[in-house]
């Protein structure tokens, strides 16, 4: 809240600063071990934090129903992609209707556990929570530490459910479940000391001004202040004893790059995530003239040697294999959107080439004819798209022979397999659970279980394929699957002739 008291602007001015000090003093130690008794404590305030924002109003049941259906799906590793978890909940009970059908423990019960996507899910599920709790206290912890919170985090979510759902019930009887959490000590006072630059400050001038494709995204600011804040901010502050991110040298940058590299991290991972967020942190300095040398710019590293058995796209029996177990998939329990998804989604993505969350935002409104035929376009308004541009797809000849059209007449304007959240952000989180779901079908229900092809993105690769060898214009290819075309190829012009370059492509073969 604001204040016009000098006195008070002053104290919390220093209560500010003495938290922003803590969290550079955490930097420059490192990440910590944290200890039982501390996850705890950390937990207790994510109990809190649901009970606080609900307990005057809880809502519905089976929204919390659904809250620990997700939750313990999610810890038992039955889903890889479920929605985040936040204090900001509204269709909780809608959501798990969509992924479960009507009954949960059943559905959830039949699905198979997947160890291996475990702790992926669960940093999906819960890694809002534990990054809300951390930065209130300024802890950076380590990998081990930040596992162990998760369990914990979906633990105390999950009893903050029971307690919320009995409220909801209208029994507001003591709540035994707080008696659980050991109280959270404050951060030491520290005293306080401003550099004249910090890596957060540097970071933020980053966000502040738009990029080179507009604003950035919320998901790529967070991992992108976690590599230059927190891992490389951490690193040079610790091992290179430099507090001001404006002094980095080549010869820090290349120091972390080899501590990447002995930590086991792909060359990958270093080169295309890790160096290329601070190689773009460091060019807006070097825009704004505060740097005259980027010192990420010339920092390199080769690329894996990676063996490959197989193509990237799907096989001919694999494309079928998939395409007719949509045929004949049986609707249960699920909600009709669900079931178009699986129904639809395949096939959309084998005569498109598209990304699975692009297709799976369609809606109805989206689907116009033309002089030359049916056309679908895909836009960020529906949900999102990589490049936050709009394009057209002509709709295939077989789309339209096995129904597609018919099924768009019997459901309205509205989106064709996710239920309208009226929220861009709602929708384009559920089109990616959508996704997954279908990612999971593809795998424990069709049974391509090669690891060397992915469930959805293999479509693209087999589009690329298949519309090669057909003799598609590259140009027009590029455009169709969303690739961003070299030169002004992007920006000047629209898009002709796709109808005739898709005519050219031909009915995946079932037989």
């Amino acid at each position: 809240m604001a204040t016009s008291d000098e006195a008070v602007g002053r104290q919390r001015q220093g209560l500010a600063l003495a938290h922003l000090e803590t969290v550079w003093q955490n930097l420059r130690t490192g990440p910590a071990t944290l200890s039982q008794r501390r996850i705890n404590a950390l937990s207790g305030e994510v109990y809190r934090l649901f009970k606080d924002r609900f307990e005057e109003n809880p809502g519905t049941p089976e929204m919390w129903i659904a809250v620990k259906a997700f939750n313990r799906a999610t810890r038992e590793g039955r889903i890889s992609s479920p929605p985040s978890l936040s204090p900001d909940i509204r269709d909780a009970a809608q959501d798990a209707l969509n992924a479960f059908g009507a009954d949960l423990s059943d559905a959830i019960d039949a699905l198979p556990r997947t160890t291996s996507t475990a702790f992926e899910g669960m940093e999906r599920r819960f890694g809002w929570l534990a990054d809300w709790v951390l930065a209130g206290y300024g802890e950076i912890v380590d990998a081990d530490s930040r596992a162990r919170l998760l369990l914990a985090v979906e633990r105390a979510s999950t009893d903050a459910a029971v307690t919320l759902k009995r409220y909801s019930r209208d029994d507001y009887s003591p709540d035994p479940v707080e008696q659980r959490f050991v109280p959270l000590e404050p951060p030491a006072t520290v005293a306080v000391v401003v550099d004249p630059a910090s890596f957060e400050s540097v970071f933020a001038t980053y966000v502040r001004v738009p990029g080179k494709h507009g604003s950035r995204s919320e998901k790529t600011i967070r991992s992108y202040r976690s590599i230059f804040v927190e891992e490389f901010g951490g690193f040079v502050q610790q091992e290179r004893k430099l507090a001001d991110p404006l002094r980095v040298s080549r010869a820090d940058i290349a120091a972390w790059r080899d501590h990447l590299l002995a930590l086991g991290l792909s060359a990958k991972t270093i080169s295309g995530k890790k160096l290329a967020c601070v190689r773009a942190v460091y060019e807006r300095q070097v825009a704004d003239g505060a740097l005259g040398v980027n010192p990420a710019s010339g920092t390199l590293i080769g690329a894996d040697k990676k063996q490959r058995n197989r193509e990237k796209g799907f096989t001919d029996a694999e494309a079928k294999a998939i395409l007719c177990a949509s045929l004949s998939v049986e609707k249960g329990r699920r909600v009709a959107a669900s079931h178009r998804a699986l129904q639809w989604l395949p096939w959309l993505m084998a005569y498109s080439g598209a990304r699975v969350a692009e297709v799976a935002q369609l809606r109805g409104s989206d689907v116009r004819k033309e002089a030359d035929g049916w056309v679908m376009r895909l836009k960020p308004e529906a949900g999102s798209t990589k490049s936050g541009i709009y394009r057209d797809v002509p709709v295939h000849a077989d789309l339209v022979e096995r129904g597609f059209l018919a099924m768009i007449d019997a459901v309205g304007a509205g989106p064709l397999f996710i239920n309208d959240a009226g929220n861009q952000e709602k929708n384009s989180e559920r089109a990616k659970t959508a996704g997954g779901r279908v990612s999971e079908w593809v795998r424990g229900v069709v049974g391509v279980a090669d690891k060397e092809v992915q469930p959805n993105h293999g479509w693209r690769h087999r589009f690329v394929t298949r519309a090669r060898a057909a003799g598609i214009d590259h140009e027009k290819r590029e455009y169709i699957v969303g690739h961003r075309l070299p030169g002004l190829g992007d920006t000047y012009g629209d898009m002709g002739g796709l109808r005739a370059e898709m005519d050219k492509y031909p009915k995946e073969p079932l037989k």
